[in-house]
């Protein structure tokens, strides 16, 4: 099923995991072992990462050092098989552009609609140690943008070898990653967000239209709580011990109370609506920093 479908039919908030491909040479009853106690939650998909090649130097018997490549963490479609098979649930391989070819990344998808897993989530990925900036290969992606647009044309039966007769359209569902704290790679959110509107994939573009729109309803809905708690809380405050005793021997009444307490609201937004903003980019972007574990991502199907 599509990570679309499983929104869209949602009555309650799901639940969903990430999980690392074991070490070469580990066996993949560790990654049953950590699966099996989370079944309880229901998860409707599992995302399983993607991690590129990396190169060390190694001394060789004669004293010189030889640049080896390898991959740490290889099996991720073979991963993402076995969890279908033997929990049925939806599995989901991170794509990345590094270390791809478009050829191989073409081949990497057939093999998934092969096996029949319907979703996807791309990634530029991270750069090599070595790298100061992402470096794609010769004939590769540069960006998820691009990956995107491959993944889309496969969707639409447009492969790389365009003499293939009466090609067979894939039907994946994409997932894309989005930085409301700005890319690390944009200088700042302005060209950032100049960038994403330029060229880009229009279910991408949407993808971060989105993220803006619930980035502001938060903030929006957020800074409305926080003003209303804090305006409450200084009006009563300097009105309670005002007209408290003059309340309890009903020298006052009601109604011009709440008269008093109306007219100091305005005095109290000029300090509450600033605290008020603080508070809603606090409790909003803390949800959403790297380590909180809330999910930045966006899904579209085409």
């Amino acid at each position: 099923m599509k990570i679309t479908e499983h929104i869209k039919n949602a009555s309650d908030t799901l639940f969903s995991f990430e999980i690392l491909p074991p070490l070469k040479g580990q066996d993949i009853s560790q990654i049953y072992r950590g699966i099996d106690p989370l079944l309880e939650f229901n998860p409707p998909f599992i995302d399983v990462t993607y991690h590129r090649e990396e190169w060390e130097m190694k001394l060789q018997r004669d004293g010189t050092y030889r640049r080896i490549t390898t991959r740490k963490r290889p099996g991720t479609v073979a991963i993402c098989a076995a969890i279908m098979n033997r929990y049925k649930v939806d599995a989901v391989p991170h794509l990345i552009c590094g270390g791809f070819s478009r050829e191989e990344t073409e081949n990497a998808l057939i093999d998934l609609n092969f096996l029949g897993i319907d979703n996807v989530l791309v990634l530029r990925g991270d750069n090599l140690k070595h790298e100061n900036s992402f470096k794609p290969e010769p004939d590769g992606n540069r960006n998820a943008l691009e990956l995107v647009e491959q993944v889309q044309s496969m969707n639409h039966g447009r492969y790389i070898d365009e003499d293939l007769v009466d090609p067979h359209p894939t039907s994946f569902c994409v997932g894309v990653a989005g930085y409301p704290e700005k890319h690390h790679d944009a200088p700042n959110l302005k060209s950032d967000h100049l960038e994403g509107q330029a060229g880009v994939h229009p279910p991408a573009a949407k993808a971060m239209t989105i993220l803006y729109r619930y980035l502001t309803s938060q903030m929006m809905a957020a800074t409305a709580g926080a003003v209303a708690v804090l305006s409450l809380i200084i009006v009563l405050g300097n009105a309670f011990k005002q007209i408290f005793e003059l309340l309890v021997n009903d020298e006052m009444p009601l109604s011009l109370i709440f008269k008093m307490v109306g007219l100091l609201v305005p005095q109290a937004l000029t300090f509450t609506m600033p605290w008020g903003i603080l508070v809603a980019a606090l409790i909003v972007f803390g949800r959403m920093s790297p380590g909180s574990g809330c999910s930045r991502r966006l899904w579209f199907r085409r």
